[in-house]
């Protein structure tokens, strides 16, 4: 039988800091799987983020690409004029009207260019044209982009190659993405 004077058991002070120290030691644990759960998401969100980049410029080169009857040497364009080579690439594109239909031997031109680490399409189309003039950002984190074609003279092309490698830091990281592709012009 138990006294009612004698008091109830109370931790001693070792016991409390053993329990203080196991705490400690999982808290730390925690912070550490915590900033590594951290740092594994932003480098997943980067590189994401940068891959996205690189399709985004293979998509924005697609829709002037794919629809085009030629590579050209150069063009005039209200901003200048642009020649054709491994960073630039200059197109002439049958225009259409609304229905879609091609207007004949009315042409639109684009180009597509590179301007630090941004990469540009401008497009400006005919009178006759339904497409409506633009110059779009394709990608602000370029590295390189490089176009190639299958000969020298670049008017003979039927399509183009295109590499481009896009970066971005995380954390002091560089995260780098790489998509190579090729585009065939129109009925080539």
């Amino acid at each position: 039988m138990t006294s009612p004077l004698r008091k109830p058991r109370a931790f001693t002070l070792i016991e409390t800091i053993v329990v203080i120290a196991l705490f400690v030691v999982m808290m730390l644990a925690l912070v550490a799987m915590y900033g590594d759960f951290n740092k594994l998401y932003l480098f997943q969100q980067t590189y994401s983020e940068t891959a996205g980049s690189a399709g985004n410029v293979v998509n924005g080169m697609e829709k002037i690409v794919l629809p085009a009857d030629a590579v050209l040497l150069s063009h005039t364009f209200t901003a200048g004029t642009y020649t054709t080579g491994s960073q630039t690439l200059v197109v002439e594109i049958p225009s259409i009207d609304a229905g879609g239909i091609v207007v004949s031997g009315k042409y639109d031109y684009a180009v597509i260019y590179t301007a630090g680490t941004s990469v540009y399409s401008l497009l400006e189309p005919d009178a006759s044209s339904s497409r409506v003039a633009a110059t779009k950002l394709l990608s602000s984190n370029i590295s390189s982009l490089t176009f190639s074609y299958p000969s020298a003279d670049y008017t003979q092309a039927t399509y183009v190659g295109v590499s481009i490698t896009t970066q971005a830091t995380v954390k002091g990281a560089p995260v780098t993405a790489h998509l190579e592709d090729r585009l065939y012009l129109r009925n080539k």
